[in-house]
């Protein structure tokens, strides 16, 4: 799990509330004694358990979604979910780099649009492109 982000530049921290399936944005060095400030949530699938920003983009947060099977795509300057990318089974981890999203699940598809019948990999990498439209590229 890991439910503590902190943006590149230190002013903003994402804290994921797991129960509640939201991330809950805060600015930090604000004029309170905690030196905290709740910015907002966001909805993003059920049981959020990992997050990582968009390297290039810092304005994206990606979030898997142990539950929802996804990693939901979120614009944390427009403070809304942008996008859901199924990645297969209890994915646990998320790594943006070289503008690919590489997502650790416990189970994915062999085949490409996530069809069942052509079996399943276990213990599987999912690698999407971290830009718009998120396709799918491998799973490994």
């Amino acid at each position: 799990v890991r439910a503590l982000l902190l943006s590149p530049d230190g002013a903003t921290l994402f804290a994921l509330n797991t129960p509640d399936a939201r991330v809950e944005v805060y600015d930090t060095g604000a004029d309170t004694p905690t030196g905290l400030r709740h910015r907002g949530s966001i909805f993003t699938g059920l049981e959020p358990v990992s997050m990582a920003l968009h390297p290039e983009d810092p304005g994206l947060l990606f979030v898997a979604n142990l539950l929802s099977d996804s990693v939901s795509v979120i614009d944390v300057v427009k403070h809304k979910h942008v996008a859901t990318i199924p990645v297969g089974d209890e994915p646990q981890y998320v790594l943006v780099a070289e503008g690919k999203l590489f997502v650790a699940t416990a189970r994915a598809p062999r085949a490409p649009g996530l069809d069942p019948r052509a079996g399943f990999v276990d213990n599987a990498v999912v690698i999407a492109s971290a830009d718009a439209p998120y396709d799918i590229l491998y799973r490994v």
